[in-house]
């Protein structure tokens, strides 16, 4: 059955002037430059309406059991912070001063915010869902502020809710205001990073022998006993339930078509890659001054960085994923194939190098091709030829087993959203 919401007051809510909006492939995002916004969409969700008056915007599960809305409210006008404004509006969803809703605030990105869980009615149909506010006024003095108040409305059929929940808030995590130039956690994994935590969090298992003991060579060792402190609690736990719940999602595409399966393998690791890329800044930093204070040439940091890595235990963490988050990853030094290969991507792209992640379903395994010059095997994608990168064995950057050596057998990822 499907649904649309009663507009209310002050709120301008669904299907009022369809046309179209600058699309894009799979895995990429929507962007609404004019209103300054981008959205990377679970995959098979698609765009039902956009208002270009206001910039307002609606898309829809496949069966229309699940809608999810992006809202802007103009900064000049007088209103509530983030907090306040999202309990308005679930007020205004339910038609009653008290609804069944409850609000917590949080910081996105250096901006107030919120999010308020709640109840309404839509028609006759009781819905469930969430309602994250963003005030346009940054935190700290002299940053850009966005152009708007952003309001992200997504919910279901209340009778739905747990089958749509994952899908809710990974769509919720896939907006960016487009004045963030750079990958960054999305709201939910904001919200529980503000939650705070203690100073560090146990792995979810222990590490694994160490397929490669005493493994120390001579070209890797200025990369040694990195100062680098564990991450908090709450950020830990943030970065395990993305992981986690994009993990089901992808899951749900196990027997999908090709075409889908794969736009589902790059979004997946797409939302993890910006759930994380932020944190490692820090260790890119340490590291850029390891290298540089060593002499290290600059071209051959991709392959230092690499041997660095290889050294790593091998641990996977028994979850329905397998992964570790990226900070885990560096601190703990372990790892699985896929963990190492975003870590080290998401250093490299600190670092000004280039890289695609290299999926191959045939042999279960994960690589990464660098952007960068030297002798050795190369990996086609997007016209260009990637250096390959084996994570979990003490070889050379260009290096791969002969018996994976087949390009064919490989997916490619650039894990930017955004078309060039």
């Amino acid at each position: 059955m499907k649904f649309t919401m009663i507009p209310q007051k002050q709120i301008i809510l669904i299907f009022s002037l369809l046309i179209c909006i600058p699309g894009a492939a799979s895995g990429e995002e929507i962007l609404s430059e004019e209103f300054g916004w981008a959205q990377n969409l679970t995959e098979t969700w698609e765009l039902l309406d956009y208002d270009a008056n206001n910039g307002i915007a609606s898309f829809s599960d496949m069966e229309g059991h699940a809608i999810y809305q992006i809202l802007l409210r103009d900064p000049d006008q007088a209103g509530d912070d983030a907090p306040a404004l999202g309990a308005q509006i679930a007020s205004q969803l339910a038609g009653t001063e008290t609804p069944e809703a409850d609000t917590a605030p949080f910081t996105f990105s250096g901006h107030n915010a919120a999010l308020t869980e709640a109840k309404w009615t839509a028609g006759s149909n009781p819905v469930h869902g969430y309602i994250v506010t963003i005030d346009d006024k940054p935190l700290e003095p002299g940053a850009s502020p966005y152009p708007f108040d952003y309001i992200l409305i997504a919910f279901s059929l209340e009778e739905e809710f747990n089958l749509y929940h994952d899908f809710i808030l990974s769509n919720l995590d896939g907006f960016s205001p487009l004045e963030e130039e750079t990958p960054m956690p999305g709201a939910i994994s904001l919200f529980i990073r503000s939650s705070g935590g203690s100073p560090a969090a146990p792995p979810r298992l222990n590490p694994v022998e160490n397929p490669r003991p005493g493994m120390s060579s001579q070209r890797m060792q200025p990369m040694l006993n990195l100062p680098l402190e564990p991450g908090s609690s709450a950020d830990i736990e943030a970065a395990v339930a993305v992981i986690d719940r994009e993990a089901r999602i992808l899951n749900q595409f196990a027997e999908a078509p090709e075409e889908t399966r794969t736009a589902a393998w790059r979004r997946f690791y797409q939302m993890l890659y910006k759930d994380s890329w932020y944190d490692m800044r820090s260790a890119a930093e340490v590291i850029a001054g390891r290298l540089e204070g060593h002499g290290v040439m600059r071209s051959e940091w991709p392959g230092e960085i690499l041997s660095w890595v290889q050294n790593f235990a091998y641990r996977r963490t028994g979850s329905l994923s397998d992964l570790e988050p990226a900070w885990v990853c560096i601190t703990e030094e372990s790892g699985d194939c896929d963990s190492l290969g975003l870590a080290y991507m998401a250093i490299l792209e600190h670092l000004g190098f280039e890289s695609v992640l290299m999926i191959s379903e045939k042999h279960g395994h994960s690589l990464v091709g660098v952007d960068v010059n030297g002798p050795g095997a190369r990996f086609p994608h997007r016209g260009t030829q990637w250096l390959v990168a084996e994570l979990t064995a003490d070889v050379s950057i260009g290096m791969i087993a002969a018996d994976q050596s087949n390009p064919e057998d490989w997916m490619g990822f650039d894990l930017g959203f955004r078309a060039e």
